[in-house]
């Protein structure tokens, strides 16, 4: 009797295993099937994510491959600006009544040439230190006498330099000793003693007609 009831005892925890493994099985089982329906949808996402990012990268291109031919096309421009025979300014003959003002003959408007724009078309990169007293008046005339000057570089006080004008080119030293008495005239106004040598630095991938200009003031 005792032989079968150890049987019977056996064979139950026996067929509860059992039952606790098929539960466990089929516990794995979804388990595993959420993970791949997860990672089918998640390669599907990626893919779909990497269709989107070619479309902008060929988009990005095109619009990169736009702006360098823009670029190219207004470095052309700049350079004929520089390169280009300065004119004598033509004053037109008026044959209208000519202006009359208190008995005396004033010029006639049309006939007034416009300044000259000595730096027309130049690039000026202006490297200082920060808080100086001379960059932002330098870039003021500089734009106003026709020259392009980017935003003004401000160099931490770990970096040596010493004031300068810097060109390229070998033929652009005029131009060079004219942009060194351009900021010589401005430090003087504000009554800074300062030597500003030019200096020329070899470089054919630098544009034509681009400079640079370090104050350490």
């Amino acid at each position: 009797m005792s032989t079968l009831d150890d049987f019977e005892n056996a064979q139950s925890r026996l067929s509860q295993e059992i039952t606790s493994l098929k539960k466990q099985s089929v516990l794995a089982l979804a388990l595993a099937v959420v993970f791949i329906i997860s990672t089918i949808v998640l390669m599907i996402q990626v893919k779909d994510a990497n269709k989107q990012l070619k479309v902008s990268e060929d988009r990005l291109k095109v619009m990169n491959d736009s702006i360098q031919d823009l670029n190219k096309q207004l470095n052309t421009w700049r350079v004929s600006l520089i390169t280009k025979e300065p004119e004598e300014p033509a004053v037109k003959a008026n044959p209208s009544r000519p202006h009359i003002s208190a008995g005396q003959l004033l010029p006639d408007p049309s006939a007034i040439a416009e300044p000259p724009k000595p730096f027309l078309g130049l690039i000026v990169y202006i490297h200082d230190r920060k808080g100086s007293q001379v960059s932002d008046t330098l870039k003021a005339a500089l734009l106003e006498k026709g020259a392009i000057v980017p935003s003004i570089q401000h160099i931490g006080n770990t970096m040596k330099f010493g004031n300068a004008v810097k060109y390229f080119h070998k033929n652009e030293n005029q131009t060079a000793e004219t942009l060194k008495g351009q900021l010589d005239l401005i430090l003087g106004t504000k009554a800074i003693q300062a030597r500003v040598p030019v200096r020329y630095l070899a470089n054919d991938k630098v544009p034509i007609g681009q400079f640079e200009v370090w104050i350490d003031k």
